[in-house]
């Protein structure tokens, strides 16, 4: 006897589904960030021709913090390699740093976890324990 699948109704759907974080390189780094021990500032910027300019100095503020104590801070952009590279040297950050720090993710998705822009969110063992509009730090 043959065995038949029918969909009788489509279930719930997570508004976020396809959340896949991508290095410069392509290397998706999401399990990484999801199951890291130690918390990872995540930094927000759906698109960074619209991002706010006046919180950059905030955005370089909280990198070099995360990097004084040894944790990961990741810029997370729906933008493409052109306009991430200019507004990386914008901002002051050379091309190496950039790529390091700049990762891409569907800006849907962004815009779901975090409606500013930038924001940004702290994740620890896959839970988000912080999030803030940039501007409220």
């Amino acid at each position: 006897m043959d065995q038949k699948s029918v969909l009788v109704k489509k279930g719930y759907e997570a508004p976020i589904h396809d959340f896949e974080i991508l290095t410069m390189d392509f290397e998706d780094i999401t399990y990484d960030i999801l199951e890291s021990e130690k918390p990872v500032t995540l930094v927000t910027m759906y698109d960074l021709n619209k991002t706010d300019r006046s919180q950059m100095d905030k955005l370089l503020r909280l990198y070099a913090e995360c990097t004084m104590r040894g944790e990961k801070c990741y810029f997370l952009t729906g933008s493409g390699e052109d306009d991430i590279y200019a507004f990386a040297q914008e901002i002051g950050l050379d091309e190496q740093t950039a790529e390091q720090v700049f990762c891409t993710i569907d800006p849907v998705t962004l815009k779901t976890i975090v409606r500013a822009n930038p924001g940004m969110f702290v994740v620890q063992n896959g839970t988000i324990i912080e999030k803030h509009n940039l501007k409220q730090l």
